[in-house]
C-alpha cells in the first residue's frame, strides 16, 4: 500500500477542509505526517485526524526590534549547540550600507513582540551588545574579535520567570501575552523590557556589526544571538582595548561553559557599561529575582577576557548588580510571595566541584550535604537592592552569614532560605520566595521533581 508523507504546511495550502485547523506555527518546527493512500475520501479523513493529532510548541521566541536585524540573522530560535551558526545564523555581514550611530549616541535595544504572540522569555536572564569591525567568515567567529559595549545582567528581556503564556493582574486589571513593560496595562514584572545603551564616545568609526546575545535563566541551557549592520560616526578609537571580548557559552565548538538553570548570569567581564535591571511598578514591591551568579564550568574563567590593556573582570563597572538577589519565584500567578516558615539550624552545602554530579541537562549540580549551623535571626526582605559585603575571611562569617566553599556558588540554608557564596567565602541567608524550594543548589517550584523540555510537544511550562 503506497504511503505519502506530507507536511502540515502542504495540508494548509492543498486542503482546504482542514485550512482552520491548523494555526499558523511562526518558526515552529511542523512535523510530517505519513499516511496510508486508500482514496480521496479516506486519505481527507486520515489528514484530518492527523491534523488534530499535531502536539506543537505554541510559545514563540523573541527577537530584536532595534536596532534593525541584518535579513536572516534574527531567527527566533536559539543558536545551534554546536556553534556550527554562530555568529548571526551564519549569514554574511555587510561591509557598508548601516545603520548610522554616532559615537556618544543613546540608541535603542527593542523586542519584537509579535502582537502578544513572542512570549518564550524564558525567564529573562542576562544580555549582551558587542560590536565587531571584521566580516571575514573566521575572523568574525573569534569572540575576541567582537567588543562588549553594554552588559545587562538579570532582566533581560524580563524580570517574569517562566514565559509569558499566563494571566496576570496589572493596574487596570487582567492582561495576558507579551506586552511592553511601557505599557500602562502592566505590572511592570510580567512584560517585556526595553534598554537605553549609548555607543560610547571612545568606539572606531567605520562600518560595524551589532550582535545581541542573550543568556536565558529558565529552559535549556542556550544562547541566542541577532544581529545588525551599524556604521558608527565620530568615534576616536581611544576606549577599544579597554572593551572586553564577547562571552560565549552553552556552544560545544566555541566554547561550552555552561550557563546555569535558574539563576541570572552575572557576565566574568562585564566591561565599563553594565547595568541590572530591576522589576518596576506597583508589583516590583514585592516581586523577588533569580540568584545572580558567574558561570563556574570548565573554561568559564578565561571568557569574556579584557582586551590588551583592560581592566580585567568587570573593573570600573558604571552601576553594579545586586550582590545578592533575591530569591526565585513563579509567575503562575501575580502574587510575589514572601517566606512563611521560620528558618531551620541545619545548613545545605555543595561539596567540591569534583563530586559534583551531572545534571540532566548536561550541567554539573552540586551534591549536599548538610552541616550544623546557626539559624539566622531574621529574615531579609526581598527588596531586590545589594547587601554589604560580607568581611569575614577565610570561611570565618560575621552576622548571619554562613560559610561556604566556592564563589558564586548557591547553598541551601534551613528549608526556606538560600545563599550565594561571595568571594569571603561567606552567604548572606535570603528568603526564599512562596511555593519555591531550594533543592541540591537549584531553587525551583515547590514538588518540581524534573524540568519539562521547553521546546518539546505540547504547552511548555518554560
Amino acid at each position: 500500500m503506497p504511503v505519502l508523507s506530507i507536511s502540515a504546511s502542504a495540508l494548509r495550502s492543498t486542503n482546504p477542509s482542514t485550512t482552520s485547523i491548523i494555526p499558523s506555527l511562526g518558526h515552529t518546527s511542523i512535523p510530517t505526517l505519513s499516511i496510508n493512500m486508500l482514496s480521496t475520501t479516506s486519505f481527507r479523513n486520515a489528514a484530518l485526524v492527523a491534523t488534530l493529532g499535531l502536539s506543537y510548541t505554541t510559545n514563540a521566541h523573541l527577537f530584536i526590534q532595534s536596532p534593525t536585524p541584518i535579513q536572516g540573522s534574527a531567527p527566533k530560535a536559539p543558536l545551534d549547540a554546536s556553534g556550527s551558526n554562530f555568529p548571526c545564523h551564519g549569514v554574511s555581514l555587510p561591509s557598508s550600507g548601516g545603520q548610522k550611530m554616532a559615537a556618544g549616541s543613546s540608541q535603542v535595544l527593542a523586542f519584537e513582540l509579535g502582537d502578544g504572540a513572542n512570549t518564550a522569555v524564558h525567564g529573562g536572564g542576562s544580555c549582551q551588545i558587542s560590536v565587531t569591525y571584521e566580516t571575514d567568515p573566521a575572523a568574525i567567529k573569534d569572540p575576541s574579535n567582537w567588543h562588549v559595549i553594554y552588559s545587562i545582567e538579570g532582566g533581560c528581556p524580563s524580570n517574569t520567570h517562566q514565559n509569558l503564556d499566563g494571566s496576570y493582574q496589572g493596574p487596570q486589571g487582567t492582561y495576558s501575552g507579551a506586552l511592553a513593560c511601557s505599557d500602562p496595562k502592566t505590572n511592570g514584572v510580567d512584560c517585556v523590557n526595553s534598554f537605553n545603551f549609548t555607543i560610547p564616545t571612545g568606539m572606531k568609526s567605520g562600518a560595524a556589526t551589532l550582535g545581541w546575545t542573550w543568556f536565558n535563566s529558565v529552559g535549556n541551557r542556550e544562547m541566542y544571538m541577532n544581529c545588525a549592520s551599524i556604521d558608527i560616526e565620530g568615534g576616536d578609537g581611544s576606549e577599544m582595548s579597554d572593551l572586553p571580548s564577547m562571552f560565549v557559552a552553552n556552544l560545544a565548538n566555541v566554547d561550552s561553559c555552561p550557563t546555569t538553570q535558574s539563576m541570572d548570569l552575572s557576565f566574568p567581564n562585564a566591561g565599563k557599561y553594565v547595568t541590572t535591571k530591576k522589576p518596576e511598578g506597583e508589583a516590583a514591591k514585592t516581586a523577588v529575582t533569580f540568584p545572580m551568579a558567574k558561570p563556574t564550568g570548565e573554561g568559564c574563567s578565561n571568557d569574556g577576557g579584557a582586551a590588551p590593556g583592560g581592566s580585567g573582570y568587570g573593573a570600573g563597572s558604571q552601576s553594579s548588580p545586586s550582590a545578592y538577589p533575591s530569591a526565585a519565584a513563579t509567575s503562575s500567578s501575580p502574587a510575589y510571595g514572601a517566606p512563611s516558615a521560620p528558618p531551620s539550624a541545619s545548613v545545605s552545602m555543595p561539596t567540591s566541584a569534583a563530586s559534583s554530579a551531572a545534571g540532566g541537562n548536561g550541567y554539573k549540580i552540586p551534591t549536599m550535604t548538610t552541616i550544623a549551623g546557626t539559624a539566622p535571626s531574621a529574615a531579609l526582605a526581598p527588596t531586590g537592592s545589594a547587601a554589604a559585603p560580607n568581611t569575614g575571611a577565610g570561611g570565618s562569617c560575621s552576622g548571619d552569614s554562613v560559610s561556604c566553599p566556592s564563589t558564586g556558588s548557591v547553598i541551601c540554608i534551613g528549608n526556606d532560605k538560600f545563599g550565594i557564596c561571595d568571594t569571603d567565602g561567606c552567604a548572606i541567608p535570603q528568603p526564599l520566595a512562596a511555593g519555591t524550594t531550594c533543592r541540591n543548589g537549584t531553587i525551583q517550584k515547590r514538588g518540581l521533581h524534573a524540568h519539562r523540555h521547553p521546546h518539546g510537544p505540547g504547552r511548555s511550562l518554560f
